[in-house]
């Protein structure tokens, strides 16, 4: 008896779904690039650069083309894909393949005049992308004597016989980029561009003889249009369904909804970096319990969120019940932080904030009812008077003159946050709270406002949104400021008088 052939296993790093290769591929284009990549890349954080067994895998079937023998004459020799996309959770090299795949479309993708253009939904995002690139023509003599580089222009060819031309853009809505036709077209994390801006470089594609339209991204929540579209041809794709795309390629590294919320199982399938061997599985999963649930499914396990989360669990925040600021800790200077109720004067929560031995103590130690700026300023003042005060913070938005007056009119200090400073402090402060480094009075006002507390999406993370919470969170907003810029405090060595 003949005993069952036995079958290798596929590597654990395998997306969790993706294109399958078209029968007899011809991996020649794929193979040219691997050599390339490995005999001149260089970085800035080293130059010793390989490419991981993955990352070899995804080059050969992206670009992966018809045999010169094919059925269809029309195809033969040609990329099976017009259109890819390729996502997978944050930190997993993306920016350093797409700049991989830039060498690509200057140097091997066509004989004459090539043409790459990188784009994100900013131009400092695309830039990204284009420094990896830069760097390594700048620092291989082989490329630095046939490419010139420059901040604004790209890169071009120093030859005017063998024109070539990488360009760096802003995506915006896709109108300015009607009539741009290139050979290679890179765009960096799709869930936060626009449907016409895809729509039109797939259109300026299709002029030339050969090209291809490549997204490298994570997942988005629910407002990424483009970006659930694109999952949608994508998986069409893949399960060949009826009527679908077969020159659409789509590589989707995500994790199992039904694994549980930190398996490392999870971070292995979303994750080919940690499946490799190259980010380490025990250090992320640790990194992964400090950050709000919502980023870490979206930016961790690669799964798609929904736009509005409850930013902390009740049991969480109550975990770091401490009681009052302790002696010690009152006597440092205070962060001394307030926020008013949303689109009104009926609350106005003054929050205390100190670091203490490297823990941020917080305390709500007021509130004013139905007041106006003059009440505050004028009680804000008064707390001046009473304790050494580092520094007064408060919302850009809603509290801008009240910081303008105390600074300039009373000469204290005094700072206002942005929506940008708001959002950092958000995910600071949810870390704080989770690794025990903020302790917290305690204060009836704060935890029954914790449950109100809804972040929305903003830009690479999120940001507590007053006007989308689930009623006034004043107390809350007022802590979560004072708490971030007293994390950034330096120790005191004189204490000074309790309040």
């Amino acid at each position: 008896m003949t005993a069952p052939a036995m079958v290798d296993a596929p590597p654990v790093w395998m997306p969790s779904r993706y294109t399958q290769p078209i029968e007899n591929p011809d991996y020649s284009e794929g193979d040219m690039l691997i050599r390339l990549a490995e005999a001149v890349f260089v970085f800035e954080q080293s130059d010793e650069f390989g490419l991981d067994a993955w990352q070899k895998w995804l080059i050969r079937e992206v670009l992966q083309k018809y045999p010169a023998d094919y059925e269809n004459p029309a195809l033969a020799g040609k990329l099976v894909y017009q259109q890819v996309v390729i996502s997978m959770g944050r930190q997993n090299g993306k920016t350093v393949l797409g700049a991989v795949f830039a060498l690509y479309g200057l140097i091997l993708m066509v004989r004459r005049a090539p043409d790459v253009i990188s784009l994100a939904s900013t131009v400092e995002q695309a830039k990204n992308l284009y420094r990896k690139t830069r760097y390594c023509v700048d620092n291989v003599p082989l490329l630095e004597s046939r490419f010139k580089t420059t901040d604004r222009s790209g890169i071009t060819s120093k030859n005017p016989r063998k024109p070539a031309n990488y360009v760096v853009k802003a995506a915006g809505d896709g109108k300015g980029l009607q009539g741009f036709s290139g050979n290679l077209m890179l765009l960096d994390e799709l869930h936060i561009l626009k449907p016409g801006a895809w729509n039109a470089l797939v259109l300026g594609a299709s002029a030339q003889p050969k090209a291809l339209v490549l997204g490298l991204t994570t997942s988005g929540d629910d407002n990424s249009e483009l970006l659930k579209l694109l999952y949608a041809t994508g998986e069409a794709a893949v399960a060949k369904a009826e009527d679908h795309n077969p020159r659409f390629g789509f590589f989707f590294w995500v994790a199992d909804p039904e694994l549980p919320l930190y398996s490392p199982e999870a971070l292995i399938q979303a994750n080919p970096a940690i499946a490799s061997g190259r980010i380490d599985l025990e250090s992320e999963l640790r990194n992964g319990k400090g950050m709000q649930e919502s980023e870490y499914r979206r930016y961790r396990r690669n799964e798609m969120v929904s736009v509005e989360n409850i930013w902390m669990p009740m049991p969480v925040f109550n975990a770091t019940k401490h009681g009052p600021i302790p002696d010690a800790a009152r006597r440092q200077p205070l962060i001394i932080s307030f926020a008013r109720s949303r689109r009104s004067w009926d609350y106005v929560s003054i929050c205390a904030s100190v670091k203490y031995q490297d823990v941020v103590y917080t305390q709500l130690i007021g509130t004013i009812t139905f007041g106006n700026t003059e009440l505050l300023e004028r009680k804000l003042i008064e707390l001046s008077r009473a304790v050494s005060v580092e520094k007064f913070v408060t919302d850009a938005e809603t509290m801008r003159q009240t910081v303008l007056a105390l600074g300039q009119q009373h000469h204290l200090p005094a700072e206002y946050m942005t929506r940008g400073n708001i959002a950092n402090a958000t995910a600071t402060v949810h870390s704080m709270i989770k690794d025990g480094r903020l302790k917290h009075a305690g204060d009836p006002e704060i935890e029954q406002q914790i449950p109100r507390t809804v972040t929305v999406s903003a830009g690479q993370g999120v940001v507590i949104d007053m006007n989308k919470s689930l009623g006034d969170i004043d107390a809350v907003y007022a802590m979560v400021m004072g708490a971030f810029m007293a994390e950034q405090q330096q120790p005191m060595s004189v204490p000074i008088s309790i309040f």
